[in-house]
C-alpha cells in the first residue's frame, strides 16, 4: 500500500493534524475508493475531501466538501459521482465555467 494511501474512517480523518506538521498541503487517498481522499492544509486547520482523476489528458482535483460540514457517507456518495463524470470523460469544473459564460446577466435580462 502507498503511503499516502489508508483507510478512511470518520477516526482516521479526526486523527490528521491540520495544519500539517511539515507547513505543506497534504494529499492522502482512501484505500478503497481510488480517486478519493483528504485535502490537509500546511497553514490553517481547513480539512476537506477531494477527487482527482485524470480527465482529457489532464489532472483535475475537485472538493467534494470540508471534513467539518460533510459526513464521511455523504462525501463518499458526492465523490462516486464526480468520478462518474470523470471517468466519462466529463469535467464538472469546465461544465460549470460554460454554463456560467452562458448565463445571461441580470442587467442583459432588464434589458430585454
Amino acid at each position: 500500500m502507498n503511503r499516502n494511501t489508508f483507510k478512511l474512517t470518520r477516526a482516521s480523518v479526526d486523527r490528521l493534524l491540520a495544519p500539517d506538521p511539515s507547513g505543506r498541503q497534504r494529499l492522502l487517498f482512501d484505500a478503497e475508493l481510488k480517486g478519493f481522499g483528504v485535502l490537509v492544509s500546511g497553514t490553517t486547520a481547513a480539512k476537506s475531501y477531494v477527487v482527482q482523476r485524470d480527465v482529457n489528458g489532464k489532472t483535475r482535483r475537485i472538493t467534494v466538501g470540508r471534513t467539518n460540514v460533510l459526513s464521511l457517507e455523504e462525501a463518499r456518495r458526492k465523490a462516486i459521482g464526480l468520478l462518474a463524470q470523470l471517468a466519462g470523460g466529463i469535467d464538472p469544473k469546465e461544465e460549470k465555467r460554460r454554463e456560467q459564460a452562458n448565463a445571461i446577466t441580470l442587467a442583459e435580462a432588464l434589458e430585454s
